[in-house]
């Protein structure tokens, strides 16, 4: 049975607290074991039944704000600005609103899952995106999106799949889809789509990302021709520290198999001198993350970054836009956030804020 309304939900960034390569699969295809954690920060995806598919996505403008400032509203949504510094949010024109984007092929699969088993099939959806994940940053933006789709639309539908279900049908969109649909913390292997649950930790956490992202297929390339380190992550120690709830284990435990950027190790060198319990880079890159046990040293840090960036003549105004010559090395973006225990398929409401 159709349902008729829209939703509009909540589509977490995550983190890898730690990233394993563990082989590479016939098709090309890499397998891994890494641990995931997902944040309190992340994108509003708003989800309505049409008859085609339709994706529109709208971006925050560039924001330099101080703690007390207002929020900001941009068609309809609420957006909190970050409290500190240089905020640099993707521009519209550079994310893809046809098959490209990886909302538009969630609704496709999902059609396709809902043919396959008799139901009645939606036709297709409107997608509104409200777009705060910065892209090829390893925060899982594009998947979160994709997640938030596939639960709205088996509310919408009222198609029935289960929790199990879906993450199948999210497997089939990408392979960072499931986890997000689980939501919370969790180890995955296989290429990602295996989903073992962990218990979440509620931690401060400080993202971080330079100017220069990094392109997640060109990542995977690069690694196929590095010697892989011989330290590779211990994802036993971690997943045994955040069983235990230890921040400090748990931010030694942090690592990552791929190569980290120069201008992302400076940002990890920074956090870690603002007191950081661990920092480390999440997925294939650019973003850097740090853990804090208390949300004033989580705070500081951030502070403190912004300041280096605005001491260096980094930051510009809000009204001056992005300069043409804006420094690798600095924070093009950065926010304080909260490690979440969110799980979707597990909620009444779905990926609701």
């Amino acid at each position: 049975m159709l349902l008729s309304g829209e939703l509009t939900m909540r589509a977490r960034a995550k983190i890898n607290l730690t990233l394993d390569v563990t082989g590479v699969r016939p098709d090309g295809y890499h397998t891994l074991d890494t641990i995931i954690h997902s944040v309190d920060f992340g994108d509003d995806v708003r989800v309505a039944l049409d008859d085609a598919i339709r994706v529109r996505c709208d971006t925050e403008t560039y924001m330099a704000r101080g703690a007390g400032a207002a929020s900001l509203s941009c068609d309809g949504f609420s957006a909190a600005p970050s409290s500190f510094g240089f905020v640099k949010t993707p521009s519209a024109a550079d994310i893809p609103t046809d098959e490209c984007n990886i909302a538009y092929r969630a609704v496709i699969v999902f059609v396709e899952a809902a043919k396959s088993r008799g139901g009645v099939p939606c036709a297709g959806a409107s997608i509104h995106i409200l777009k705060r994940i910065p892209v090829q940053a390893g925060l899982g933006g594009g998947s979160a999106d994709a997640a938030a789709v596939l639960v709205a639309l088996n509310r919408l539908t009222g198609a029935g799949f289960s929790a199990d279900e879906l993450r199948e049908i999210g497997a089939r969109v990408g392979a960072d889809v499931p986890f997000c649909i689980e939501g919370g913390a969790a180890r995955c292997t296989g290429i990602g789509e295996i989903v073992s649950s962990l218990p979440s930790l509620h931690t401060f956490v400080v993202l971080a990302k330079p100017a220069a992202g990094v392109s997640t297929p060109e990542a995977y390339r690069l690694l196929d021709t590095t010697t892989l380190p011989p330290h590779r992550p211990d994802t036993d120690a971690a997943e045994a520290a955040l069983r235990r709830g230890d921040v400090r284990r748990l931010g030694a435990a942090l690592a990552n198999v791929f190569p980290v950027p120069s201008q992302t190790a400076t940002l990890i060198e920074r956090m870690c001198t603002h007191g950081a319990a661990g920092a480390g880079m999440t997925g294939s890159g650019s973003a850097a993350f740090a853990l804090f046990e208390t949300q004033t040293a989580a705070t500081a840090c951030a502070a403190a970054l912004s300041a280096q960036g605005k001491a260096q003549g980094d930051i510009p105004d809000v009204t001056g836009g992005v300069p043409s010559g804006w420094p690798a090395h600095t924070a093009a973006f950065i926010t304080v956030t909260t490690l979440s225990s969110f799980t979707p398929c597990n909620r009444a409401d779905g990926l609701l804020k």
